[in-house]
C-alpha cells in the first residue's frame, strides 16, 4: 500500500492512482498544491501493485548515451515558438506521420496544465514551449496502454518521473512506444500558477471581451539566452524577461518546487526515455558556428531504438560532445536543495502578492548569501 510519510516520498506521477486494480486510491491536494495519492483503507487488500508502480520506490538504471546531437528547425517560425530548437517538433512530426499518437504538457481552457495527447500535426502547438508547471496527468497512462494494446505508435513526452511512472505502470516493454523527457530541475506548484494567474487576470482586467488568447514562459521576444513570460488578451499583452517576471524568477531559484525534486529518482538518465532533450547552453562558447539566439536543442540518444528512430528522421542534426553539454546541464546529475525560504514561502503565498514575496524573499536570502549566513 503507497503510505507517504513525507513530502519527498511522492512526485505526483500518479501511477499508482492508474495502476490500482480496485480504484481505492485518490489524488489530493496538499497545502502546497501538489497532488498525493489518499488510500481507501476499507477497500485496499493490499496487493501492493501501487508500490511496484512507484518510480520512487523502484529507481530505475542510468543509461550511458549512445550519441547526442544538436538542432536547429529550419523552419524559423517552429524554432521561435519551440522552447530551444524544436526537436520536439520533428520527432512528433515523423510518430504522427505514421499514424501515432502524441502524449504531452499542455494547457486546459482555464490554462491549467494537463497531459493530454493529439493524432494530428496541425494540433503540436498545443505542447510547444515548456510549461513550468507540474502537470496533472489524469488517464494518460490507462490511455497510451490502450492505444499500445491496439498497435498504434505512441510518443510520450514528460518529466523523468513521469516517463518512469509510465514505464512502471506499464510493467512490460513495447517496440512501438517511444519515450521523451527533458532536463528537469523541478517543477513549480500548480497552485502557485493558479493564483499569480488569477493576479494577471485582474492586473489585464479580462473579462468576456477580453480573453487570454496565449501564455508563454520561454518566449523569445528577448532571445532564448534571455528568455521571457509573455502573456497575451484580446486587447492587450504583458512580456517581462527572466529577470523581471516574478513567477520566472521564483521557479529559477527553486522557491516552490515539489519537495520530491530535491531529492530526484530519476536523475542519471535512469527514467528509461529513448532521448532527454535539453537547451544547448553554453553552445554559443563550445559551438559558436552552429548556435544562435533563435534556439538551439540537445537530443541525448539513450537507446538502440531511438537510434534508429532519428535515422529516418529528415531533418539535418550536429554531432556534440556529451560531457561538453552536460557540464552546463548540470541538472541531468543534481538535485536542487530545498530553498532555505520554501516553507516561509508557502506560510504567506496566497496573503501577500506574488511579486512582492518573491522580491522580498530573493532580496532577503542575497544578503544572507552575502554575509554567508
Amino acid at each position: 500500500m503507497i503510505e507517504i510519510k513525507k513530502e519527498d516520498e511522492c512526485c505526483g506521477c500518479s501511477a499508482c492512482v492508474q495502476k490500482c486494480p480496485l480504484h481505492c486510491i485518490d489524488l489530493k491536494s496538499n497545502y502546497e498544491g501538489f497532488l498525493y495519492p489518499s488510500v481507501d483503507l476499507q477497500k485496499c487488500v493490499n496487493c501492493n501493485i501501487c508500490e511496484a508502480s512507484c518510480p520512487i520506490k523502484n529507481v530505475g538504471t542510468s543509461a550511458i548515451p549512445l550519441k547526442t546531437l544538436a538542432f536547429k528547425h529550419p523552419d524559423l517560425e517552429v524554432r521561435r515558438c519551440s522552447t530551444s530548437g524544436g526537436v520536439f517538433s520533428v520527432i512528433a512530426e515523423r510518430i504522427l506521420s505514421l499514424g501515432g499518437i502524441v502524449f504531452g504538457a499542455m494547457f486546459d481552457e482555464n490554462w491549467n496544465v494537463i497531459h493530454g495527447y493529439i493524432e494530428d500535426y496541425k494540433d503540436i502547438d498545443k505542447f510547444r514551449g515548456s510549461k513550468y508547471v507540474q502537470s496533472v496527468m489524469g488517464n494518460s497512462f490507462v490511455l497510451v496502454e490502450k492505444f499500445l494494446k491496439e498497435g498504434k505508435i505512441v510518443l510520450f513526452s514528460g518529466t523523468p518521473c513521469q516517463v518512469r511512472g509510465l514505464k512502471l505502470f506499464l510493467g512490460k516493454d513495447y517496440e512501438h512506444l517511444y519515450c521523451l523527457d527533458f532536463v528537469c530541475h523541478g517543477v513549480p506548484s500548480p497552485m502557485v500558477w493558479k493564483n499569480y494567474l488569477d493576479e494577471l487576470k485582474t492586473k489585464l482586467k479580462t473579462n468576456e471581451q477580453n480573453k487570454i488568447k496565449n501564455v508563454s514562459f520561454r518566449d523569445k521576444t528577448y532571445g532564448w539566452s534571455k528568455y521571457s513570460f509573455d502573456i497575451k488578451t484580446s486587447k492587450q499583452n504583458i512580456t517581462e524577461t527572466l529577470d523581471a517576471n516574478p513567477f520566472l524568477r521564483g521557479f529559477i531559484h527553486d522557491l516552490y518546487l515539489r519537495q520530491s525534486c530535491n531529492n530526484c529518482k530519476a536523475k542519471n538518465l535512469s527514467s528509461g526515455s529513448d532521448w532527454t532533450c535539453a537547451d544547448t547552453w553554453g553552445g554559443a562558447i563550445i559551438y559558436p558556428d552552429y548556435v544562435d539566439d533563435t534556439g538551439c536543442s540537445t537530443l541525448i540518444v539513450n537507446t538502440n531504438r531511438g537510434s534508429r528512430f532519428i535515422e529516418l528522421v529528415p531533418y539535418q542534426f550536429r554531432t556534440i560532445d556529451f560531457s561538453k553539454v552536460a557540464s552546463y546541464n548540470k541538472s541531468i546529475y543534481i538535485s536542487v536543495p530545498k530553498h532555505r525560504f520554501h516553507d516561509f514561502f508557502y506560510k504567506y503565498h496566497g496573503k501577500v502578492k506574488l511579486k512582492y514575496l518573491v522580491v522580498l524573499i530573493l532580496g532577503v536570502n542575497k544578503i544572507l548569501r552575502i554575509l554567508h549566513l
